[in-house]
């Protein structure tokens, strides 16, 4: 066990390793149709530090609720604590955002035997946006991946769901303050 398995397994954390790539929406929504989606609602509270914390509800009928702790640890590489969430948690996380990153995810099997998830945004900031992801076991694991992926944009700033997150907090403030 090299050390950095050891410090996590000392601290009920597990290291994330990801892929990210942008997908053209027409596209994913070629690729999703007539497949089932996972309903995904995520509020993200302030930094904590280098830390995000998210609360994630999956489902509409039936929830299911985590509360999150995430940062980077490398490009493709997060520290990730998480455990299961609650319904009045989400609640208090939402209204102290007043707005939460709304996606649906789709899973997609690769004939390597992974799985790629396609999440395709619904929030009106975000309606061309669809980003796909694959996880890996380490971070130069070789994988063949579909032809139909866009740019790579794994670790770049911006592409992050709590980036995602943040500029629907300033249109949402924007829209709020024109209200006003």
């Amino acid at each position: 066990m090299n050390l950095m398995s050891k410090v996590m397994a000392e601290n009920n954390k597990t290291i994330e390793i990801e892929r990210r790539y942008l997908v053209d929406r027409k596209i994913a929504e070629e690729m999703a149709y007539g497949r089932n989606a996972d309903e995904i609602e995520q509020v993200y509270l302030g930094r904590t530090g280098e830390w995000s914390v998210r609360s994630r509800k999956i489902g509409l009928l039936n929830p299911k609720f985590f509360l999150t702790f995430k940062r980077s640890a490398a490009k493709g590489a997060n520290i990730e604590i998480e455990q299961e969430g609650d319904p009045r948690t989400h609640l208090h996380f939402f209204l102290m955002a007043g707005t939460a990153l709304m996606k649906k995810r789709y899973r997609i099997g690769l004939p390597s035997g992974q799985t790629l998830e396609l999440d395709i945004f619904e929030n009106p900031v975000l309606e061309d946006l669809a980003i796909a992801e694959i996880e890996l076991g380490a971070i130069h694991e070789k994988v063949a991946l579909p032809d139909w992926l866009g740019d790579e944009i794994t670790g770049k700033p911006g592409f992050s769901n709590s980036s995602l997150f943040d500029r629907l907090l300033m249109t949402t403030s924007i829209k709020i303050a024109r209200s006003c």
